[in-house]
């Protein structure tokens, strides 16, 4: 008769547990409707002066509902009109580059190049941004352009991205492997002949 009791208690604590952490979950889902600055995503939008698909993107963005209430959008320029860097190229470049160590699709051979939080990156016009921008929103704005610009590591400021260190202790590392083979190589095929002059 004990073991039943305790079975029941059991499941009926388990059956209760859930109950705070439901509740908890509700309580941080609330909406808020006036800007929370502090909150918001900030969008960035590398451009060339003149690039019609850079307008398009501008034009897309600030006609979504969420535009100046979760999100805001800051306008860099990568080229003028005649493709020679301006004066945000450098920071372009290096965004490009830490977004494309992480997956990335991103460099600076077009634009637009866009950025949201750490989460997304590319140089593609793109009319489905909502999600991503609400996502960023929800998650908290990580603000990878000014990490990079402030001279943030790229994994500190990109989740996946690699570090220059990361890069060469990743080739450090296949050069000891190499040479680890090389040595069991000439070590057995040294063992093999020694082996067969004994034999003979």
């Amino acid at each position: 008769m004990k073991k039943k009791n305790i079975i029941i208690c059991l499941l009926l604590v388990l059956c209760v547990l859930p109950l705070p952490v439901f509740a908890a979950k509700k309580k941080t889902t609330t909406t808020t409707t006036t800007a929370d600055v502090s909150k918001m995503v900030k969008v960035y939008l590398f451009e060339k002066e003149g690039c019609s698909y850079c307008e398009l993107q501008k034009e897309y963005l600030q006609g979504l509902d969420s535009y100046n209430k979760k999100f805001t959008l800051i306008i860099k320029e990568l080229y003028d009109g005649n493709w020679n860097p301006s004066k945000d190229y450098e920071l372009g470049a290096k965004v490009a580059n830490t977004f494309a160590t992480a997956g990335f699709e991103t460099d600076v051979s077009g634009t637009p190049l866009v950025i949201v939080s750490d989460i997304y990156g590319a140089n593609v016009y793109n009319d489905k941004l909502e999600e991503t921008i609400n996502k960023a929103y929800e998650e908290g704005d990580k603000d990878a352009v000014s990490c990079i610009e402030n001279g943030g590591k790229n994994s500190e400021c990109v989740r996946g991205a690699k570090d220059e260190t990361d890069h060469d202790m990743a080739g450090l590392l296949i050069f000891l492997i190499a040479i680890g083979i090389v040595v069991a190589i000439i070590v057995t095929s040294r063992v093999n002949k020694n082996t067969e002059y004994y034999q003979e």
